[in-house]
This record gives structure tokens, sequence and C-alpha cells, in this order.
């Protein structure tokens, strides 16, 4: 039978669970898990608190979740969104130090707004008609970022590769590159790794420590409100200076950040290795070619396979790329930095909407289920 896990339950938050990554036997169910029979909700409990939705068929789930069967004439489906808006409520219940969990005495222990079966079900309805259009419309618009996400990875894969596209530009070569040579051969500091340090090591104040998880998608920094810092003299010369690279070693494999910051005022940790370009490279290039298919292609092809997938330095510094002189790699990254910053607005333009549309979405739950919004058929308390 399907077995549900936190991790599932954030996938199918607010909704009807689909198919779960891993299903259980009847023998595995009675040697440690619990079941519930068709349109019961299950609540994760931990990691994190407050994920809820409805089975459709005898469900098993693990220690991180519980389950709730109605009893009596109910629409469980009111009670899913209900206990949706509940979210914040049941996660303040939490309590412990290494995680937060809800006990079962606090869940069970929290109140519901009870209407009539009736209204229970002229209430569902409306948010299912409701919450589908929503859904919709953020469907339609995180569409809309993959398209422009494409269009981006595009336009850096194919420019960097044949900067004759730039038609009419003095720069243009006029044809593809026919010499492509190793990182290693762009740059005059590499295969540096950076500190092995520990949580022990980390800092309020002090230097930067950049890691992995610091790291965004598209090679810019994270909130700096999640930064950690180390004391300065554990950096030593893996200080980093204005124009830095720094590659992903394990785990998410070709990410690469460009670093902007003021110098000496950051320092790198041990799953990222650094490279410096020589004077007379652009280093916006060569990372615009560290975000274009063919280097992650590359990577993917040549990664060393174990448990977590790694390339180490020496594979990052033999990764050929295209060769073109300065001006050329120079009118190339003047281009990116300009096209790319506009579609990474409308993708933030977009991504707020999406937010909004979320926001009024889980709003329109609330006030729909303790009966602040008058609905059609539903007689207020």
């Amino acid at each position: 039978m399907p077995w549900v896990t936190p991790v599932d339950l954030g996938i199918f938050n607010g909704r009807v669970v689909g198919a779960t990554a891993r299903s259980i036997t009847e023998v595995g169910l009675v040697s440690g898990s619990s079941a519930v029979p068709g349109g019961s909700l299950i609540v994760s409990t931990r990691a994190p608190i407050g994920y809820v939705a409805q089975v459709a068929e005898r469900t098993a789930f693990n220690q991180g979740c519980r389950g709730l069967v109605p009893v009596g004439p109910l629409d469980v489906r009111y009670f899913r969104y209900q206990l949706l808006a509940m979210t914040e409520m049941l996660e303040s219940r939490g309590q412990g130090s290494t995680f937060l969990e809800l006990a079962s005495d606090a869940l069970a222990g929290s109140s519901l707004f009870l209407p009539s079966p009736v209204a229970q079900r002229a209430i569902a309805d409306y948010l299912d008609r409701e919450t589908a259009r929503i859904d919709a419309l953020i469907e339609k618009k995180q569409r809309m970022i993959e398209l422009w996400e494409e269009r981006r990875d595009s336009l850096i894969s194919e420019l960097v590769t044949t900067p004759s596209l730039l038609a009419g530009r003095p720069t243009d070569p006029g044809s593809p590159s026919s010499k492509w040579v190793p990182l290693k051969h762009f740059c005059q500091l590499s295969s540096e790794y950076g500190l092995n340090v520990t949580s022990d090591d980390y800092r309020t104040e002090g230097v930067r420590l950049i890691r992995t998880s610091d790291i965004a998608e598209a090679g810019s920094l994270t909130d700096e409100g999640n930064a950690v810092f180390v004391d300065p003299g554990l950096a030593g010369r893996l200080l980093l200076e204005s124009g830095d690279l720094l590659f992903s070693r394990s785990g998410t494999l070709g990410r690469c950040l460009f670093y902007t910051g003021h110098p000496c005022t950051s320092t790198f940790a041990a799953y990222l290795v650094r490279f410096r370009v020589r004077p007379e490279v652009d280093p916006r290039f060569v990372f615009y070619c560290a975000r274009s298919r063919f280097f992650q292609e590359a990577i993917q092809a040549d990664a060393i396979q174990s448990t977590i997938s790694n390339f180490n330095a020496e594979k990052y510094g033999n990764v050929r790329l295209p060769w073109w002189e300065v001006r050329i790699q120079r009118a190339i990254a003047d281009y990116l930095d300009r096209e790319t910053a506009r579609i990474d607005v409308l993708i933030e333009k977009i991504d707020q909407q999406v937010s909004l549309l979320a926001e009024h979405r889980q709003a329109l739950i609330t006030a729909a289920v303790t009966g602040e919004l008058e609905i059609p058929g539903v007689v207020p308390c």
C-alpha cells in the first residue's frame, strides 16, 4: 500500500495524495507503521509540522505523521482546508531541542470549527473551485518562469560558442571558435580547495565563509541572513578577490559563483574549489561558459559516481572552453550581462506574482473555513 512521509505530504500539501515515493507491505505495516482508510487525513508532525493531505485509499505513514480518521457524517475536504489554515498554530505547538515535533496530545487538543454537514460541503465545494482556479494561474506563471529560464540558458550557451550571433558588432569573429582549451589555461590560480572547518568554527562576525549551500542556481550568493563567519586567521591565503570563480565539487556539481564582493572579506569551504583567471581573460566570460549546457554536460559525463557525485579540481581544470581574444570575451560578457539581467528581472516579477497568488489562496482558505467570508449556501453562525 502507499506509504506517506513528510516529504510526500510536502508535495501534496492541501490536496489528495497521489503516487508516493515508497510503498509498504502488510508485514512492514505490522512491524512499525500505522495506516488509515481512504477518506482520512494525514498530518506531518515533524520535519516540518503542519503539512496535511487527504488519502483516497488505505494508506500507511511513518512516525513523522499522524492520521486523522473522520467520525460521523463529516466532509473531510472541509477539515483538510481547515487544517491547512492552521499550519502556523500547529507549528507554534511543536516542542523539542534537536528538531520540533508536534505531540499527539497537542494535535488532538487543537480546537476546530464544526459547521453543519451542509455548510461543510458548501465551503469545501467553493474552495475546490477557487483554489483550482488559483492553482491554474500559479501553474501558468511557473511555466512562464521555466520558459524564460530556458531562454536565458539557451542564450548563454549559444553566444559563448558563437559570438557571430552578435551580428553587426565590431567584435564579430564571423564563425564559431575552432580552438578549445582547458579551463586551467584561462587561469593563473587553480586547484585550490577551501577551508576544512566545522560548525564549531563558525562566528557571528569575521570573514564570511561561502559554502556550497550559499550559492544559488544562477551563480549568485543566497540571502545574507543565512551567512556564517570564521576567524580571519583561519582563512590565510584562501581569502577571495573580486573576479574569483568558485565551483562546487560535490552534490550540486557544476554550480559556479562569480565572486564580486570586496577583496579579503570572504573565504570558501572545503567542498568548493577556486579558480582565478589571468589578467588577459575576462572572468565574466569564463563564468558564462560555466553556466552553459556544454559545460554542464561535460561535468555530468565525467563525474565520479559514489553515494554523492564528485568532481575534483583537476577535472574542472580539464574541461575545455572556447577560446576567444579578450575583446570578444568582453563583448560576449557585456551583452549577456544586459540580457540575463533583463530576463532575471522578468523572472523575479513573475515569481512575486506567484507568491502573491499563494498568499491570496491561503487567506481565502482561512477566511472561508472560519466564517469570515460569506459563501452562498452557508448560514453564518
